[in-house]
């Protein structure tokens, strides 16, 4: 019986001169990320009574994040984004009151985005903690502009508010606080002017929406 009360005396104290520590979290600290790739571009204005006009182009895309890791599952950051292309205008008189007739022209593009969000990873390897699905959403102020200032078929956009950017992607580890990845970006804006000089008439159009869907290359540091 003393044996016995001497053992569980000894494990006693050696629990209370080694307690347990809570398990830190291993991802905490200093979040960076940035991507290249290559994004496609659509704006659309539609006219029911008389004509629909759209833009389309591709090109390329970059976004940088600077921020903080939460935990081994969120960082927040902000978001900088930019993209430039050769971007296709094409009118089209198909309304009710149109005479189907159409034309086309191109001109330089430039887009920029200045926000910030936040980086969520819900699906993690355990074995492998810079591995995993990612998905990322960032909120903030949305530009872009094109302009061809010929007579024919000229146009001008001048697009600036309210801008939203989702990514969907996969993260491989290839360092104890580093991973590269793969990423499909969207970019949502709207509030967007244009002033379009078709033959024989100059119009202008408000609310304009901006849909652009990228693919990219990414390195991160948690």
């Amino acid at each position: 019986m003393k044996n016995l009360l001497f053992i569980v005396l000894a494990a006693a104290a050696i629990v209370q001169a080694n307690p347990v520590q809570p398990q830190q979290d291993e991802h905490s600290g200093l979040y960076f990320g940035c991507g290249a790739g290559f994004t496609h571009a659509s704006i659309s204005h539609l006219d029911i009574l008389s004509d629909t006009e759209r833009y389309n182009g591709i090109g390329p895309y970059a976004d940088l994040r600077l921020g903080w890791t939460l935990s081994r599952k969120t960082s927040i950051h902000g978001t900088l984004s930019a993209s430039t292309m050769t971007i296709s205008y094409f009118h089209t008189n198909d309304g009710l009151f149109g005479d189907n007739s159409s034309y086309s022209s191109t001109a330089p593009y430039y887009r920029l985005f200045v926000g910030g969000g936040a980086t969520f990873y819900p699906v993690k390897n355990p074995n492998a903690k810079m591995s995993g699905l990612h998905i990322g959403v960032s909120l903030g102020y949305l530009t872009y502009n094109a302009e061809n200032s010929g007579s024919y078929a000229g146009f001008k956009l001048n697009g600036k508010g309210l801008g939203t950017i989702l990514e969907f992607g996969k993260t491989w580890k290839i360092g104890e606080h580093w991973g590269i990845g793969i990423g499909e970006t969207n970019t949502i804006g709207l509030f967007g002017k244009e002033t379009s000089y078709s033959p024989g008439h100059s119009s202008d159009a408000g609310f304009l929406g901006l849909m652009s869907f990228g693919i990219q290359a990414k390195i991160t540091r948690r």
